[in-house]
């Protein structure tokens, strides 16, 4: 099942739900295997295949938030770089990106420092996140009217054009995060709220 199958069979979405119990922690091993894609021959290749624990600290980089980013959009107009906010100053050091996720399945791992809340901002694409360690409280709807704590081996799927909030808990948060559709399609629209850096 693709991460797009699995989000539009989620029938329930802004909601947790558990999916994940005891995580198995190993240490990272990588081979490659053949996957047959069903068709005709020569549609084969090899896919990837890792062993790791998420929940290590190695296999971690800074995420960098590049206001010339031309994905990101200011909500009230134009893109990011004119904005009266100051991306990579608000998330200097608040989110990290996993090495060890591998690309091809088009997941991506994220960690988020303690107490650190991301900004209000909506895609023009549903968004799966799984849990793994931490919680995130998150706000959604045009006036945060509506909230939810999700947790270890929880899920929630954000909506397209819905803005939100996600706040990590007193402990980082480490979670999987993929899209109904390709990630070079992508675009979000950042909101203006208090918990930017500004300019």
């Amino acid at each position: 099942m693709t991460c797009a199958e699995y989000i539009k069979a989620t029938r329930f979405c802004h909601e947790r739900r558990s999916v994940i119990r005891n995580a198995a922690a190993a240490r990272p091993v990588y081979r490659d295997v053949p996957i047959d894609r069903g068709g005709d021959r020569g549609n084969d290749r090899d896919v990837p295949i890792s062993f790791y624990d998420l929940l290590a600290d190695d296999g971690w980089e800074p995420l960098a938030f590049d206001p010339a980013d031309p994905t990101f959009y200011w909500n009230e107009g134009g893109f990011m770089a004119a904005a009266p906010v100051d991306i990579a100053a608000t998330f200097d050091g608040a989110m990290w990106h996993s090495t060890n996720v591998e690309p091809a399945f088009k997941w991506q791992g994220r960690r988020i420092r303690p107490e650190f809340t991301v900004p209000k901002r909506h895609h023009n694409l549903r968004q799966l996140m799984i849990v793994f360690a931490g919680q995130l409280d998150i706000e959604y709807g045009d006036n945060d009217e509506k909230s939810g704590r999700v947790g270890p081996g929880e899920f929630w799927v954000a909506e397209k054009r819905v803005p939100y909030t996600m706040t990590a808990g007193p402990e980082p948060v480490t979670y999987l995060e993929c899209w109904t559709q390709p990630i070079s399609i992508l675009e979000t629209y950042w909101h203006d709220d208090r918990n930017w850096k500004r300019r």
